[in-house]
């Protein structure tokens, strides 16, 4: 007897998503849509270049740059930067 059934879809707007509805009394359902693919596709309609995570995006403007010719108070500041290279 089958007891849930499982929509897989691909939206435009959202990106993949599922509905898991139950096929007896009280008919409950499920919509599951991950928001970090709905944020991808918002920046690439918008044309933004972004970085794809396991866990979101991260865009390409706040990469984190180290600049070995700063200044040495600049230096102390982006350490942890700095230090994975």
């Amino acid at each position: 007897m089958v007891n849930h059934f499982y929509f897989y879809c691909v939206d435009a707007d959202f990106g993949p998503f599922f509905l898991k509805f139950c096929s007896y009394f009280p008919f409950n359902a499920k919509l599951c849509i991950n928001g970090h693919h709905w944020a991808q596709r918002q920046a690439a309609k918008v044309g933004v270049g972004f970085e794809t995570l396991e866990n979101g995006l991260l865009p390409a403007t706040t990469r984190p740059r180290c600049r070995r010719s700063a200044p040495p108070w600049a230096l102390v500041r982006s350490m942890p930067c700095c230090a994975s290279g």
